[in-house]
């Protein structure tokens, strides 16, 4: 009975957060991924770092639909930063300035502290070329 009520405890703890991170390049392109994340204990003082992308926007409105993402998660802590693998979307996803569902979730095992690192890929408007985008961002628990 006292193990039910200490996992009861621990969960009533759980705390989901949302965060958007956004990258821009060239002056006009800017990528947008709203993520949800949690740090959901597990065993000997670690915790699994739990993040699930939501919905993505690519700004500005180009009619185009040849943009993508990538994202992978890791840990921050004491022994240094270990990523896990990369999520990457297709490369069909719209650019028209409004926000698209793009359910997908990662996990990855810490002591401290969690990271998120995404890329954001555009077709740019009058073709050429327009270098990946890159943002990463430290979450504590």
């Amino acid at each position: 009975m006292s193990t039910i009520k200490g996992e009861e405890a621990a969960m009533s703890h759980l705390s989901v957060k949302e965060v958007v991170i956004s990258c821009g390049v060239a002056n006009s392109h800017l990528g947008e991924l709203k993520l949800l994340y949690m740090f959901m204990p597990a065993a000997d003082n670690e915790f699994l770092f739990v993040v699930t992308a939501q919905s993505y926007k690519f700004s500005p409105n180009t009619g185009k639909n040849i943009a993508r993402f990538r994202f992978r998660i890791g840990k921050a802590d004491q022994s240094g930063t270990t990523y896990g693998i990369w999520y990457t979307s297709p490369a069909s996803l719209e650019q028209d300035a409004q926000w698209h569902d793009h359910l997908v979730g990662l996990s990855w095992p810490t002591t401290d502290k969690g990271i998120i690192e995404v890329e954001f890929m555009y077709d740019p408007v009058g073709g050429g070329v327009i270098k990946p985008c890159v943002s990463t961002r430290l979450f504590e628990r």
